[in-house]
Protein backbone atom coordinates (compact mmCIF):
# COMPACT_ATOMS: atom_id res chain seq x y z
CA UNK A 1 0.00 0.00 0.00
CA UNK A 2 1.29 3.44 -0.82
CA UNK A 3 2.06 5.81 1.97
CA UNK A 4 1.17 8.94 1.30
CA UNK A 5 4.37 12.01 0.71
CA UNK A 6 3.35 14.19 3.44
CA UNK A 7 3.18 11.15 6.16
CA UNK A 8 6.19 9.32 4.65
CA UNK A 9 8.32 13.05 4.57
CA UNK A 10 7.11 13.19 8.54
CA UNK A 11 9.33 10.41 9.57
CA UNK A 12 12.19 12.48 8.61
CA UNK A 13 11.22 15.99 8.80
CA UNK A 14 9.41 16.54 11.73
CA UNK A 15 9.99 14.71 15.31
CA UNK A 16 7.21 15.09 18.71
CA UNK A 17 9.49 15.97 21.44
CA UNK A 18 7.00 17.30 24.00
CA UNK A 19 3.26 17.09 24.43
CA UNK A 20 1.92 19.83 26.63
CA UNK A 21 -1.05 18.80 28.90
CA UNK A 22 -2.70 21.79 31.22
CA UNK A 23 -4.52 19.10 32.95
CA UNK A 24 -3.35 18.39 36.63
CA UNK A 25 -5.12 16.66 39.72
CA UNK A 26 -6.87 18.86 42.20
CA UNK A 27 -5.51 19.74 45.61
CA UNK A 28 -7.11 19.61 48.62
CA UNK A 29 -6.09 21.68 51.41
CA UNK A 30 -9.66 22.80 52.29
CA UNK A 31 -10.32 18.82 52.68
CA UNK A 32 -8.05 18.17 54.59
CA UNK A 33 -9.22 19.44 57.33
CA UNK A 34 -12.31 16.81 56.97
CA UNK A 35 -11.59 13.49 58.44
CA UNK A 36 -12.58 10.83 55.50
CA UNK A 37 -15.27 8.31 56.84
CA UNK A 38 -16.14 5.39 54.61
CA UNK A 39 -19.65 3.12 54.77
CA UNK A 40 -21.21 0.70 52.41
CA UNK A 41 -24.88 2.65 53.84
CA UNK A 42 -26.91 5.14 51.66
CA UNK A 43 -27.60 7.35 54.61
CA UNK A 44 -25.06 8.78 57.17
CA UNK A 45 -25.68 10.56 60.39
CA UNK A 46 -24.48 12.29 63.17
CA UNK A 47 -25.43 13.06 66.83
CA UNK A 48 -24.78 16.77 68.11
CA UNK A 49 -24.85 17.51 72.11
CA UNK A 50 -25.43 20.67 73.05
CA UNK A 51 -22.72 21.50 75.96
CA UNK A 52 -21.78 23.83 78.48
CA UNK A 53 -18.74 24.61 80.61
CA UNK A 54 -20.66 25.18 84.24
CA UNK A 55 -18.94 23.86 87.48
CA UNK A 56 -19.78 21.86 90.22
CA UNK A 57 -21.42 23.57 93.18
CA UNK A 58 -19.96 22.54 96.86
CA UNK A 59 -23.27 21.30 99.11
CA UNK A 60 -23.74 20.84 102.85
CA UNK A 61 -22.59 17.28 103.68
CA UNK A 62 -25.65 14.30 103.82
CA UNK A 63 -27.22 16.35 101.44
CA UNK A 64 -28.54 15.21 98.30
CA UNK A 65 -26.54 15.99 95.28
CA UNK A 66 -26.94 17.90 92.13
CA UNK A 67 -28.41 15.22 90.07
CA UNK A 68 -27.34 16.42 86.12
CA UNK A 69 -29.07 14.99 83.04
CA UNK A 70 -27.11 13.99 79.61
CA UNK A 71 -29.80 12.11 77.46
CA UNK A 72 -30.26 15.78 75.56
CA UNK A 73 -28.86 15.37 71.84
CA UNK A 74 -29.96 16.18 68.11
CA UNK A 75 -29.70 13.43 65.29
CA UNK A 76 -28.87 14.79 61.86
CA UNK A 77 -29.33 12.40 58.86
CA UNK A 78 -27.82 13.20 55.79
CA UNK A 79 -27.49 11.59 51.77
CA UNK A 80 -24.70 11.92 50.27
CA UNK A 81 -25.15 13.22 46.86
CA UNK A 82 -24.03 10.77 44.00
CA UNK A 83 -21.48 11.76 41.51
CA UNK A 84 -20.68 9.74 38.63
CA UNK A 85 -17.96 11.24 35.87
CA UNK A 86 -17.40 8.61 32.41
CA UNK A 87 -15.86 8.20 29.44
CA UNK A 88 -16.64 6.37 26.11
CA UNK A 89 -13.43 4.07 25.76
CA UNK A 90 -14.48 3.06 22.36
CA UNK A 91 -13.52 6.15 21.14
CA UNK A 92 -9.54 6.17 22.30
CA UNK A 93 -7.09 5.12 20.36
CA UNK A 94 -6.21 2.06 19.69
CA UNK A 95 -9.68 0.34 21.46
CA UNK A 96 -10.40 -1.32 17.84
CA UNK A 97 -6.88 -2.96 17.52
CA UNK A 98 -6.96 -4.54 20.90
CA UNK A 99 -7.00 -8.07 19.76
CA UNK A 100 -3.93 -7.25 17.61
CA UNK A 101 -1.33 -7.61 20.33
CA UNK A 102 -0.14 -6.61 24.11
CA UNK A 103 1.32 -2.98 21.97
CA UNK A 104 -2.01 -1.86 21.67
CA UNK A 105 -3.47 -2.85 25.12
CA UNK A 106 -0.67 -0.84 26.47
CA UNK A 107 -1.60 2.06 25.31
CA UNK A 108 -5.23 1.77 25.29
CA UNK A 109 -4.38 1.31 29.08
CA UNK A 110 -2.73 4.50 29.19
CA UNK A 111 -5.05 6.85 27.70
CA UNK A 112 -7.55 5.03 29.84
CA UNK A 113 -5.88 5.78 32.47
CA UNK A 114 -5.32 9.44 31.97
CA UNK A 115 -9.47 9.42 31.29
CA UNK A 116 -10.42 7.58 34.55
CA UNK A 117 -7.67 10.09 36.39
CA UNK A 118 -9.32 12.88 34.90
CA UNK A 119 -13.13 12.04 35.60
CA UNK A 120 -12.10 10.93 39.64
CA UNK A 121 -10.58 14.69 39.21
CA UNK A 122 -13.39 16.15 38.41
CA UNK A 123 -15.14 14.83 41.73
CA UNK A 124 -12.17 15.97 43.94
CA UNK A 125 -12.63 19.67 42.62
CA UNK A 126 -16.50 18.79 43.73
CA UNK A 127 -15.57 17.39 47.15
CA UNK A 128 -13.53 21.13 47.88
CA UNK A 129 -15.92 22.93 46.59
CA UNK A 130 -18.62 21.36 48.93
CA UNK A 131 -15.68 22.47 51.70
CA UNK A 132 -15.36 25.78 50.61
CA UNK A 133 -19.39 26.46 50.24
CA UNK A 134 -18.93 24.66 54.06
CA UNK A 135 -16.53 27.15 55.62
CA UNK A 136 -16.62 30.89 53.44
CA UNK A 137 -20.18 30.24 52.05
CA UNK A 138 -22.51 30.25 55.81
CA UNK A 139 -22.42 26.39 55.73
CA UNK A 140 -24.87 25.62 53.21
CA UNK A 141 -23.76 23.39 50.34
CA UNK A 142 -25.60 23.84 47.49
CA UNK A 143 -26.85 20.70 45.36
CA UNK A 144 -28.18 20.16 42.17
CA UNK A 145 -29.66 16.98 42.05
CA UNK A 146 -31.12 17.13 45.51
CA UNK A 147 -32.08 19.43 48.33
CA UNK A 148 -28.94 22.19 49.80
CA UNK A 149 -27.62 20.95 52.64
CA UNK A 150 -27.81 23.61 55.84
CA UNK A 151 -25.40 23.33 58.38
CA UNK A 152 -27.20 26.25 59.97
CA UNK A 153 -23.57 27.83 61.55
CA UNK A 154 -24.66 30.02 63.72
CA UNK A 155 -24.68 34.33 63.48
CA UNK A 156 -21.67 35.31 65.58
CA UNK A 157 -19.18 32.69 63.89
CA UNK A 158 -20.35 34.61 60.25
CA UNK A 159 -19.23 38.11 60.85
CA UNK A 160 -18.58 40.92 58.27
CA UNK A 161 -16.62 43.66 59.74
CA UNK A 162 -18.76 46.36 57.53
CA UNK A 163 -17.31 49.57 56.14
CA UNK A 164 -16.00 51.08 59.31
CA UNK A 165 -14.36 47.57 60.47
CA UNK A 166 -12.82 46.56 56.88
CA UNK A 167 -9.46 46.02 56.54
CA UNK A 168 -8.02 49.23 54.78
CA UNK A 169 -5.84 51.87 55.28
CA UNK A 170 -8.18 54.75 55.95
CA UNK A 171 -9.49 52.76 59.41
CA UNK A 172 -6.81 52.97 60.97
CA UNK A 173 -7.64 52.12 64.29
CA UNK A 174 -8.14 48.86 63.19
CA UNK A 175 -6.46 46.46 64.32
CA UNK A 176 -6.35 42.51 62.29
CA UNK A 177 -4.41 41.07 65.56
CA UNK A 178 -7.66 41.62 67.52
CA UNK A 179 -10.16 40.47 65.17
CA UNK A 180 -7.81 37.43 64.98
CA UNK A 181 -8.28 37.32 68.77
CA UNK A 182 -11.76 37.71 68.83
CA UNK A 183 -12.58 35.08 66.92
CA UNK A 184 -10.67 32.84 68.49
CA UNK A 185 -12.30 34.11 71.75
CA UNK A 186 -15.63 32.89 70.01
CA UNK A 187 -14.46 29.13 69.16
CA UNK A 188 -12.93 28.54 72.58
CA UNK A 189 -16.61 29.92 74.18
CA UNK A 190 -19.01 27.85 71.10
CA UNK A 191 -17.15 25.32 69.56
CA UNK A 192 -15.31 24.60 72.95
CA UNK A 193 -11.51 24.24 71.53
CA UNK A 194 -9.04 23.23 73.72
CA UNK A 195 -6.02 24.28 72.06
CA UNK A 196 -4.19 28.01 71.94
CA UNK A 197 -3.05 27.21 68.19
CA UNK A 198 -5.46 27.78 65.68
CA UNK A 199 -5.31 27.90 61.68
CA UNK A 200 -5.87 31.09 59.44
CA UNK A 201 -6.67 31.08 55.86
CA UNK A 202 -6.80 34.00 54.59
CA UNK A 203 -7.83 35.28 50.89
CA UNK A 204 -4.88 37.03 48.81
CA UNK A 205 -6.40 40.24 49.10
CA UNK A 206 -6.58 39.75 52.79
CA UNK A 207 -3.24 39.02 53.72
CA UNK A 208 -2.19 42.10 51.74
CA UNK A 209 -4.61 43.81 53.68
CA UNK A 210 -3.41 42.95 56.86
CA UNK A 211 -0.05 43.68 55.94
CA UNK A 212 -1.05 47.10 55.55
CA UNK A 213 -2.77 48.17 58.26
CA UNK A 214 -0.67 50.67 60.68
CA UNK A 215 -1.64 49.34 63.93
CA UNK A 216 -0.77 45.28 62.73
CA UNK A 217 2.64 47.02 61.18
CA UNK A 218 2.79 48.51 65.06
CA UNK A 219 1.94 45.57 66.96
CA UNK A 220 3.71 42.52 65.34
CA UNK A 221 7.15 42.21 66.11
CA UNK A 222 7.91 41.04 62.40
CA UNK A 223 10.58 39.55 63.57
CA UNK A 224 8.47 36.77 65.07
CA UNK A 225 6.39 36.55 61.82
CA UNK A 226 8.44 33.81 60.38
CA UNK A 227 8.11 30.77 57.43
CA UNK A 228 6.93 27.38 58.71
CA UNK A 229 6.24 24.03 56.82
CA UNK A 230 2.66 22.99 57.65
CA UNK A 231 0.02 23.28 59.88
CA UNK A 232 -0.66 20.06 62.05
CA UNK A 233 -3.77 19.38 60.78
CA UNK A 234 -3.02 19.76 57.59
CA UNK A 235 -0.60 17.62 56.87
CA UNK A 236 -2.46 15.52 54.75
CA UNK A 237 -3.61 18.05 52.70
CA UNK A 238 -2.15 20.18 49.65
CA UNK A 239 -1.64 23.14 48.33
CA UNK A 240 -1.67 25.68 51.28
CA UNK A 241 1.09 28.16 51.29
CA UNK A 242 2.41 28.89 54.77
CA UNK A 243 2.55 32.76 55.41
CA UNK A 244 4.01 32.80 59.00
CA UNK A 245 3.12 32.71 62.65
CA UNK A 246 1.42 35.48 64.91
CA UNK A 247 0.51 36.27 68.23
CA UNK A 248 -2.41 37.85 70.04
CA UNK A 249 -3.45 37.70 73.23
CA UNK A 250 -3.33 34.27 74.31
CA UNK A 251 -3.19 32.71 71.05
CA UNK A 252 -1.12 31.74 68.24
CA UNK A 253 -2.24 31.55 64.37
CA UNK A 254 -0.44 29.59 61.60
CA UNK A 255 -1.55 31.88 58.95
CA UNK A 256 -2.59 30.06 55.04
CA UNK A 257 -2.92 30.96 51.82
CA UNK A 258 -4.65 28.95 49.21
CA UNK A 259 -4.11 30.72 45.57
CA UNK A 260 -6.30 27.50 43.61
CA UNK A 261 -9.12 28.08 41.37
CA UNK A 262 -12.30 25.83 39.68
CA UNK A 263 -13.93 26.51 36.96
CA UNK A 264 -17.77 28.11 37.26
CA UNK A 265 -19.19 28.61 34.19
CA UNK A 266 -16.03 29.13 32.46
CA UNK A 267 -14.99 31.50 34.84
CA UNK A 268 -11.68 31.38 37.52
CA UNK A 269 -12.98 31.11 40.60
CA UNK A 270 -11.23 31.10 43.99
CA UNK A 271 -11.62 28.05 46.95
CA UNK A 272 -10.93 30.97 49.34
CA UNK A 273 -12.60 34.47 48.83
CA UNK A 274 -10.35 37.02 48.59
CA UNK A 275 -11.99 39.37 51.30
CA UNK A 276 -12.86 36.73 53.51
CA UNK A 277 -10.26 35.27 56.37
CA UNK A 278 -11.28 31.62 57.94
CA UNK A 279 -10.29 30.13 61.48
CA UNK A 280 -10.55 27.01 62.32
CA UNK A 281 -8.38 24.86 65.19
CA UNK A 282 -5.85 23.02 64.15
CA UNK A 283 -8.16 19.62 64.22
CA UNK A 284 -11.60 20.49 63.52
CA UNK A 285 -14.21 17.83 63.69
CA UNK A 286 -15.06 18.01 60.81
CA UNK A 287 -15.86 14.56 58.28
CA UNK A 288 -16.01 13.36 54.82
CA UNK A 289 -18.34 11.27 54.82
CA UNK A 290 -18.74 8.07 51.81
CA UNK A 291 -22.06 6.42 51.67
CA UNK A 292 -22.10 2.98 49.52
CA UNK A 293 -21.78 3.47 45.77
CA UNK A 294 -23.85 1.05 43.25
CA UNK A 295 -21.81 -2.01 41.71
CA UNK A 296 -22.98 -4.64 39.65
CA UNK A 297 -22.23 -8.30 40.77
CA UNK A 298 -22.44 -11.51 39.03
CA UNK A 299 -24.77 -13.81 40.85
CA UNK A 300 -24.25 -17.37 41.58
CA UNK A 301 -25.00 -19.65 38.92
CA UNK A 302 -28.92 -20.58 38.99
CA UNK A 303 -29.93 -17.68 40.16
CA UNK A 304 -32.81 -16.09 39.10
CA UNK A 305 -30.85 -12.73 37.74
CA UNK A 306 -27.73 -12.99 36.40
CA UNK A 307 -26.64 -9.71 38.03
CA UNK A 308 -27.63 -7.75 40.93
CA UNK A 309 -26.45 -4.55 42.12
CA UNK A 310 -25.61 -3.39 45.49
CA UNK A 311 -24.11 -0.67 47.55
CA UNK A 312 -20.11 -1.08 48.29
CA UNK A 313 -17.77 0.71 50.59
CA UNK A 314 -15.59 2.88 49.67
CA UNK A 315 -14.85 6.89 48.34
CA UNK A 316 -14.53 6.11 45.06
CA UNK A 317 -15.35 3.20 42.97
CA UNK A 318 -14.73 2.56 39.16
CA UNK A 319 -16.71 0.50 36.88
CA UNK A 320 -17.06 -1.20 33.38
CA UNK A 321 -20.10 -0.97 31.04
CA UNK A 322 -21.24 -2.26 28.01
CA UNK A 323 -24.20 -0.27 25.89
CA UNK A 324 -25.07 -2.94 23.84
CA UNK A 325 -27.97 -0.59 22.20
CA UNK A 326 -25.72 1.96 21.14
CA UNK A 327 -22.52 -0.15 20.61
CA UNK A 328 -20.10 1.70 22.46
CA UNK A 329 -18.10 1.10 26.21
CA UNK A 330 -18.25 2.99 29.12
CA UNK A 331 -15.76 3.22 32.01
CA UNK A 332 -16.07 5.72 34.97
CA UNK A 333 -15.94 6.58 38.79
CA UNK A 334 -18.43 6.91 40.73
CA UNK A 335 -18.48 8.48 44.36
CA UNK A 336 -21.08 9.35 47.02
CA UNK A 337 -19.70 11.80 49.54
CA UNK A 338 -20.75 14.95 51.76
CA UNK A 339 -17.99 17.28 53.90
CA UNK A 340 -19.89 17.21 56.77
CA UNK A 341 -19.41 20.37 59.68
CA UNK A 342 -20.32 18.25 62.75
CA UNK A 343 -18.21 20.78 65.31
CA UNK A 344 -20.41 23.28 63.29
CA UNK A 345 -19.41 25.83 66.17
CA UNK A 346 -15.55 25.44 64.93
CA UNK A 347 -15.53 27.58 62.13
CA UNK A 348 -15.30 31.35 62.30
CA UNK A 349 -15.24 33.15 59.04
CA UNK A 350 -14.88 37.15 59.15
CA UNK A 351 -15.31 39.12 55.94
CA UNK A 352 -12.70 41.89 56.24
CA UNK A 353 -13.15 43.85 52.98
CA UNK A 354 -15.92 44.55 50.35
Amino acid sequence: MAIPTQDASNIFTKKVIEVYDDWRSPLGFLRGFFQTVETAAKEVSIEVTRGTEKYAVDILPGSNGNRNTYSKYTEKIFAPPMYDEKSDVTSLEGYDSIRDGNAAIGRLITSVGKDMARNRALIERAYEKQCKEALFGGGIITLKSTDNVDFKRKAGSQVDKGGAGYWVTSNPTVNPLIDLETGAKWLRANGKITGSTLVVILGGEALNAMKSMPLFKDTANLRRVEQILMAKGADTAVGGVPQGIVTSGAFTFTLFTYPETYDEAGVATNYVPDNKVLLIPERPNFKMAFGGTPQVFNMPKGSIFPQAIKSVKGAFATYSQLDMNGMTHVMGVRSRGLAIMTGVDQAYTLQVLA
